[in-house]
């Protein structure tokens, strides 16, 4: 089963790649990244290319006018040819087993999601357990 990852960016050429990199890393076989770039007016084209040129893995990348992070992702949701999609934003990354692991959890939902890390500039971290509405029961 196909997963495409979208990734809406905006002039992040000196960061993307952190993001690139957790997505080609992940265990789970059958991924395509594709990058929306929003207008981007720095290299984040070129640096998307560079990844694209030094992995086995599909990215796709996209320009378009900026018209703001949820256009971009619509758009990625038109190109996106996987069973199952999975929002990262090109800021941040996922551990190497995350895909694999929300594959495992999905059953027969809709949608699955995780724990976000949180890391902050002077080394500290905070853990965010998703919640469901009025349920704080579900906290471990």
């Amino acid at each position: 089963m196909r997963i495409s990852v979208i990734m809406p960016t905006y002039n992040r050429a000196k960061i993307i790649g952190r993001s690139i990199q957790s997505v080609t890393a992940q265990t789970y076989p059958d991924v395509e990244l594709i990058v929306v770039d929003d207008g981007s007016t720095d290299n984040t084209s070129d640096v998307v290319a560079e990844y694209a040129r030094n992995t086995t893995r599909s990215i796709v990348y996209h320009w378009k006018e900026n018209g703001g992070c949820a256009s971009a992702r619509n758009k990625g949701l038109q190109i996106a040819t996987g069973e199952l999609v999975a929002p990262l934003d090109s800021d941040d990354t996922w551990a190497p087993e995350a895909l694999t692991n929300l594959i495992a959890s999905i059953g027969d939902a809709d949608f699955v999601y995780s724990p976000a890390i949180e890391v902050y500039q002077d080394g500290r971290k905070k853990i965010n357990y998703p919640v469901a509405f009025n349920n704080q029961n579900l906290l471990p």
